[in-house]
């Protein structure tokens, strides 16, 4: 597997951004990229975080944007893979973990929640 991987799918409603290998700042610009792309083009955006292998505060960091650009926009947000352990594992090791959501009235995804 290569240390890094986005792809998506070309749905109008349903758009897939699918992450592979790492998750990390070396590849912010380009995850970041493809969620602009996704959040222009479809209505409800999965990210698919299966095959993510390393994590870091920037990848948390851009789907917590791309979480609250979605509410803003009135879309919807939800991951798959979200018991993948690097995934799940940084969120609770970060402090990522809340009991309440940064945007009241909304789902958290550290929360147990989502979209």
């Amino acid at each position: 597997m290569a240390d890094f991987e986005v792809k998506q799918t070309n749905g109008s409603e349903e758009r897939v951004v699918t992450i592979r290998g790492k998750m990390t700042i070396l590849y912010a610009h380009d995850i970041k990229a493809a969620l602009v792309e996704a959040l222009a083009r479809a209505q409800h955006i999965r990210l698919d975080l299966e095959d993510v292998t390393e994590m870091d505060l920037a990848g948390m960091q851009l789907i917590c944007a791309a979480h609250r650009d979605c509410i803003n926009l009135k879309k919807k947000l939800s991951v798959s893979g979200n018991t993948n352990e690097v995934f799940s594992g940084f969120a609770a090791a970060s402090g990522f973990s809340r009991h309440v959501a940064c945007v009241e009235g909304e789902t958290c995804f550290w929360g147990g929640g989502g979209n």
